[in-house]
Formats: C-alpha cells, structure tokens, sequence
C-alpha cells in the first residue's frame, strides 16, 4: 500500500514539472512600477515563463539605475484562460 501511494505521488510530481503547468512555460504580460504608485504602470511586452519575466523587470530597473529599495517595482500576469491578468505573480 506504501509503495502505491509513494509512486502515485511520484507520478504526480513528474506530470506537474513536465506537462507545462508551472509558471515557466506560461506566456505572461510584463508590468513594471517606477514607483509604489501600482496605478502608474509600464507595459514591458511578454514574456515566457516567470523568470523571464522578472529578468524584464530587472533590466529595466538597472536601464534606469534603479535599486532594489528605490520603490520600483513589478507583476507578472499570466495570460489565460482568455485573460491577460489571470495570476499575478512576482
């Protein structure tokens, strides 16, 4: 009964990271604050994957010699289900 449970679960965790489900194979729209003002945004365009996303931001960010405590800041958001903002991630 163990070892049902025990490859159950390990099936479970080989689907999740490979059939695409995690935030890097997801197409996301980029958003990056100049200030801690999140109504003032800046569309930077997509991006795949969440860590592509955040390399956006941070480019942006030292493009404009920001750093990290100056109040900028970002969002992910995903796109879908037919919605450009569907999760918003960081």
């Amino acid at each position: 009964m163990t070892r049902i449970i025990i490859v159950t679960i390990l099936l479970f965790l080989g689907w999740y990271f490979f059939s695409g489900s995690n935030d890097e194979n997801v197409q996301m729209n980029v958003y990056y604050y100049r200030s801690s003002d999140l109504s003032n945004s800046l569309y930077l365009g997509q991006a795949k994957g969440l860590s592509n996303c955040q390399v956006t931001a941070n480019r942006t960010a030292q493009i404009e010699n920001r750093r990290r405590g100056d109040g900028w800041s970002y969002i992910c958001c995903t796109i879908e289900n037919g919605s450009a903002c569907h999760r918003k991630l960081k």
